[in-house]
């Protein structure tokens, strides 16, 4: 499994890097979603990915490109947000959306979640 961190909070990165077990899968890290999708453009492999996304800086249209990156429902997605609109609710109630944290949130909890969904792809 692929980690997707798009966040342009450094220490939310670099939090995650020291919290998450090297067993949890590639992490890798972007500051907005432009260069998250230049990077993930879908090259004809299935991969399994679990997007860590600021709702700020993807947007609910950014929401969409990211679930649509790989098929068959293998994309899994949570939501950051430090300002929690009417559209960010409706957006954390999306299927896709494994849960929404409100900023800042537990770390923990957030690795714990990234580790149980990884182990069923391992």
């Amino acid at each position: 499994m692929v980690i997707i961190v798009i966040d342009d909070c450094e220490l939310i990165k670099l939090s995650l890097s020291k919290i998450l077990p090297e067993s949890a899968g590639s992490v890798k890290y972007y500051d907005n979603l432009p260069d998250a999708l230049k990077a993930l453009k879908p090259d004809g492999r299935t991969e399994n990915y679990f997007f860590v996304a600021d709702l700020e800086l993807v947007g609910p249209n950014g929401v969409d490109e990211l679930i649509r990156l790989t098929p068959d429902n293998r994309s899994h997605l949570v939501l950051l947000t430090s300002m929690p609109y009417a559209y960010v609710e409706k957006e954390a109630k999306r299927p896709e959306v494994l849960k929404l944290f409100t900023k800042p949130f537990n770390l923990v909890e957030l690795a714990d979640i990234i580790t149980q969904t990884n182990s069923k792809y391992t």
